[in-house]
């Protein structure tokens, strides 16, 4: 009886040991197949992934919201391409980019965006371009450097009172951490890159579908995220008392369909979106009737019409 359970014990353990090696043999393969779109900028400790294309004398910079990379802005990318320069770019540890020692925080990351454009040598002026979380950044990016925007769109954005009003947050964020860690480890052994085809879409289709399953699948996605999310807290605190006007003309897009929240929260944030408007002087709100918070996924069409405009003005 021992005899047999010690046999039973080694087969498992061969069978362990064969499927961990192939998933680490698909995790580089994935890893090697899916080189960056773009450039990758020296930053000194580290590398940025920015990916630029199209030519104009106003470059539109394209920033993701939390726990999402320059991939999923590729409908606008590519159509905004033909008409004037546009920059997505991944944070450090999201994509392609490698870990940065500055604190994950909005306010660290304008700042970290300030001197990739600077060590890349993309000219202003700006129109920044910032989804959820993203949009945050772009407050943070023009409360410091008005001087290189010519316009701040905020696709469906948050507040820096974010976490005063949604009191569920910091407990959403939690679970979040903690299926990202669990995820973080599938990752690492590669039982993730021996089935990509099992991550979500997320809106994408042809090469950029798989080049958004091979990051998550094969590179660091998972932890930056986390670092990203334990910071979300703190990094809201932080601008609160400080984010409250910016001297550049801004557009407000707002999702029209509640997306998931319960009516109250749905209010809320309907609310919140107003009071983004009295950030500056020149403002204004449209609605994505047919869109939930992801709008440029939802109706890409309608973010690239609220660009163009701002690029004829």
């Amino acid at each position: 009886m021992f005899r047999k359970l010690l046999y039973g014990l080694k087969i498992l353990l061969v069978l362990g040991v064969i499927v961990l090696g192939w998933g680490q043999f698909q995790r580089i393969s994935l890893l090697n197949s899916t080189p960056p779109p773009g450039k990758m900028i020296d930053m000194i400790d580290y590398d940025l992934h920015l990916d630029c294309q199209g030519q104009g004398p106003v470059t539109v910079l394209l920033e993701a919201g939390s726990n999402e990379f320059s991939l999923t802005w590729d409908k606008v990318f590519l159509e905004l391409s033909k008409q004037t320069q546009v920059c997505r770019y991944d944070r450090a540890g999201l994509g392609w980019s490698q870990a940065s020692t500055l604190p994950r925080k909005a306010s660290s990351m304008a700042y970290e965006l300030r001197e990739l454009l600077r060590q890349a040598q993309v000219q202003p002026p700006y129109i920044f371009v910032g989804h959820a979380y993203g949009g945050y950044i772009g407050q943070w990016f023009a409360h410091e450097y008005p001087e290189l925007l010519k316009a701040l769109v905020l696709v469906d954005s948050v507040r820096a009172d974010q976490f005063a009003r949604f009191p569920g947050l910091q407990a959403q964020t939690d679970d979040l951490i903690a299926q990202f860690t669990r995820l973080q480890r599938v990752s690492w052994l590669g039982l993730m890159a021996m089935r990509p085809g099992n991550i979500p879409d997320r809106g994408l289709s042809g090469e950029a579908l798989q080049q958004y399953r091979g990051v998550l699948a094969s590179r660091s996605y998972f932890s930056a995220s986390i670092e990203e999310d334990k910071m979300l807290e703190e990094s809201f605190r932080e601008g609160v008392n400080v984010l409250d006007q910016i001297d550049v003309p801004l557009v407000v897009l707002s999702r029209g369909r509640p997306d998931g929240l319960n009516d109250e929260a749905f209010a809320s944030w309907q609310s919140m979106q107003r009071e983004l408007l009295d950030m500056s002087a020149t403002s204004k709100q449209v609605i994505a009737e047919q869109s939930g918070h992801y709008i440029y996924i939802d109706q890409p069409e309608l973010v690239i019409e609220e660009i163009q405009l701002l690029l004829q003005q």
